[in-house]
C-alpha cells in the first residue's frame, strides 16, 4: 500500500521542479486524457545521446533527473529519500545553481572539490556523493584537501593540523597547567 501523503509531497515537489525545468516540452510527461495515439516514442527524459538505463544529467534539468529516479524507485523508503532530496534541491536551486561539469582536467576536479566544500558544509559525505553523482572517496578527499572533517564537511579543530610533536607539547603544557584530557 502506497503512502498517500508521500505521493502528495512528491507531486508537489515535481510540479515545482517542472516549473524550474529547462528541458524542452517534448520530454515533459503530459496527461492528455488518452487522446494521443500510441507510438514508439522513448520514455520520459530519454534522449538519443544517452542510454535509457542512465539518468539524465542533473545539471541540465532537476525535473528530468528526479523523474527518472522516481520511476526507478520501488519502495517507499527510497521514494521518501528522493522526495527529501528533491525538496532540498528545490530550496537551494537559486542560491547554488549547478554549473555544467565535464570531467576533462584538473581544473574541473578542483572546481568540483570547491563546490563540495562550499555547498555541503554540515551534510553527510554519503548524501553529498548521491547529490553530486560522485564517489564517497571523492567527497572525503575534497574535504580533507580543504582542511574539513571528511564525514560532515565542518572545519577541523585547530589541533587536527598539528604534527605529533606539536600535539605532545600542547598536551604537556595543558597537563602542567592542571588540565586533564
Amino acid at each position: 500500500m502506497r503512502d498517500e501523503t508521500l505521493d502528495r509531497r512528491i507531486n508537489q515537489i515535481m510540479t515545482k521542479l517542472q516549473l524550474l525545468s529547462e528541458a524542452d516540452s517534448a520530454s515533459i510527461v503530459a496527461n492528455d486524457g488518452g487522446n494521443k495515439k500510441p507510438d514508439s516514442s522513448p520514455p520520459p527524459g530519454a534522449r538519443p545521446d544517452r542510454a535509457v538505463d542512465q539518468p539524465p544529467p542533473k545539471d541540465r534539468s532537476l525535473f528530468e533527473w528526479y523523474s527518472w529516479h522516481f520511476a526507478q524507485a520501488n519502495d517507499d523508503s527510497r521514494r521518501r529519500l528522493l522526495c527529501y532530496l528533491a525538496e532540498r534541491d528545490y530550496a537551494n536551486y537559486h542560491q547554488r545553481r549547478p554549473q555544467p561539469r565535464g570531467k576533462t582536467g584538473p581544473e574541473d576536479e578542483s572546481q568540483s572539490m570547491k563546490r563540495i566544500v562550499e555547498w555541503y558544509e554540515g551534510v553527510s559525505a554519503l548524501e553529498v556523493a548521491v547529490l553530486e553523482g560522485t564517489s564517497l572517496q571523492h567527497v572525503q578527499k575534497a574535504r580533507r584537501v580543504h582542511k574539513r572533517q571528511a564525514v560532515n564537511g565542518l572545519p577541523q579543530s585547530e589541533w587536527a593540523g598539528w604534527d605529533d610533536t606539536q600535539r605532545a607539547i600542547a598536551v604537556t603544557n595543558r597537563a602542567n597547567a592542571g588540565q586533564s584530557q
